[in-house]
């Protein structure tokens, strides 16, 4: 229901806003004549032939672009360029839902935002075909403004590194209803990336993702960055499908995000794969960024099915002395280790390097242990947890931790139920519950 009216507010977002609006078609088709790039473009009598015209035609903050269903080519007709280029705060949206594919004639992108001016900008209920040319289906890139990236309803189709990649320092970002489907993304690629945000809110409610990873190297289904540990807002909700890295070395993040000064990770049902045997696969990592915390995280209601022979499903933490993550809270989450190898079976839910962790009432499936404490303080807590260990190992582990509570948790496995080796004063009062 929230998607749905995310939605419905995206698409009055043109009217509201009060611009022209510009139609583009190809085909006789939903009401719309076959269109001409000689058309004035203001009727779906008389359409523009190509998005290109389009795009240099709205030219006013809250014009609005409208595709008929069809297949149109990235040609910018406006300036000879080989992808959509749009410098204005305008719209582009799709007459029906996904009716309308953008396909790229570019080895660099398919939509290129480069603002000249603040505002909103708008992409929504289109394909973007990337065809395994272009290397990211949007590209948005601004430094001299803030605005609102709004995607909705939107599939990008086979970029070779990126989905979405912004490397806009202040701005905003919107994504409902998204899906990104990548058969082969290149080394450091990424379905929703974006590092050197310093200040904005990133809101994410519906992305879909199908991607795999064929270099020896790495691949993130979204990865998001605060450069300044304040200013911004993290919420993401709702990221469902599965990334694959099929090269033997290749290393897989689900969701990566560093830096915030308080982030939610919710509602998401993630598949990640590896066969590397020298690098780590993370479902969820949520970690600092240099010398910035990561501060107030929840982590909840996510299922994360892991098939990898090493890395963690739920981490939070980073390996550094100084690099410190403060009260997380990792809750109510569904971790499952589908590898069946008892001897090469990767952390299930982990808190490192950080303060006041909390890791409480989640359900844990064969990982090697379920779960750790790595080199927290004495105000973090592990309770009311299920956990089914894997064999040999521990159920739940304490590494070189100034304290730590253990209560109340419920653990399986032929090996140690907890161990608390190289802690200082780990406590496991009122009760470990350990079987």
């Amino acid at each position: 229901m929230k998607k749905r009216l995310l939605l419905l507010l995206f698409l009055l977002l043109p009217v509201w806003c009060g611009g022209a609006t510009y139609y583009v078609s190809q085909s006789a088709t939903n009401g719309y004549q076959i269109g001409a790039d000689t058309n004035a473009g203001t009727s779906k009598d008389a359409p523009f032939l190509t998005v290109g015209k389009a795009v240099a035609t709205a030219t006013t903050a809250g014009d609005s672009i409208v595709l008929n269903d069809g297949d149109y080519l990235s040609t910018d007709g406006a300036n000879g360029a080989t992808c959509i280029t749009i410098i204005k705060p305008i719209s582009v949206t799709g007459e029906t839902y996904r009716g309308a594919t953008i396909t790229t004639t570019s080895t660099d992108y398919s939509i290129y935002i480069n603002p000249s001016a603040s505002g909103i900008y708008t992409i929504g209920q289109i394909n973007i075909n990337s065809d395994n040319k272009g290397l990211s289906g949007i590209r948005f890139v601004d430094t001299a403004h803030s605005n609102t990236l709004v995607i909705a309803g939107t599939t990008v189709i086979n970029p070779t590194t990126y989905g979405v990649r912004m490397s806009e320092p202040n701005m905003d970002l919107s994504i409902s209803d998204m899906a990104i489907q990548a058969n082969n993304i290149l080394a450091g690629g990424a379905g929703v990336y974006h590092t050197t945000l310093a200040a904005g809110d990133i809101n994410i409610d519906g992305l879909e993702l199908d991607m795999t990873i064929n270099a020896a190297s790495y691949a993130m289904g979204v990865q998001l960055k605060s450069t300044t540990g304040t200013g911004s807002d993290l919420n993401i909700a709702g990221v469902t499908g599965s990334i694959e890295a099929t090269d033997g070395s290749g290393q897989v993040y689900g969701i990566a995000v560093s830096g915030f000064p308080t982030g939610t990770i919710e509602d998401s049902d993630l598949t990640v794969i590896s066969t590397s045997t020298i690098n780590d696969t993370y479902g969820i990592y949520y970690y600092t960024s240099g010398t910035i915390y990561a501060d107030n995280g929840v982590i909840r209601n996510n299922r994360i099915i892991m098939d990898a022979i090493t890395g963690t499903a739920i981490l939070s933490g980073i390996s550094g002395a100084t690099n410190y993550v403060n009260g997380t809270w990792i809750h109510h989450n569904e971790v499952y280790c589908t590898n069946t190898d008892p001897t090469k079976t990767p952390h299930g839910i982990a808190f490192s390097y950080g303060t006041g962790g909390i890791i409480e009432k989640n359900y844990i499936v064969g990982f090697n242990p379920p779960v750790i404490l790595s080199r927290a303080d004495n105000t973090s807590v592990v309770s009311y947890n299920i956990a089914y260990g894997s064999y040999g190992m521990y159920g739940l582990y304490a590494k070189a931790s100034t304290g730590g509570a253990f209560y109340n948790n419920t653990t399986y496995t032929n090996g140690t139920g907890l161990s608390v080796a190289g802690s200082d004063g780990a406590s496991t009062s009122p009760s470990t519950g350990i079987i």
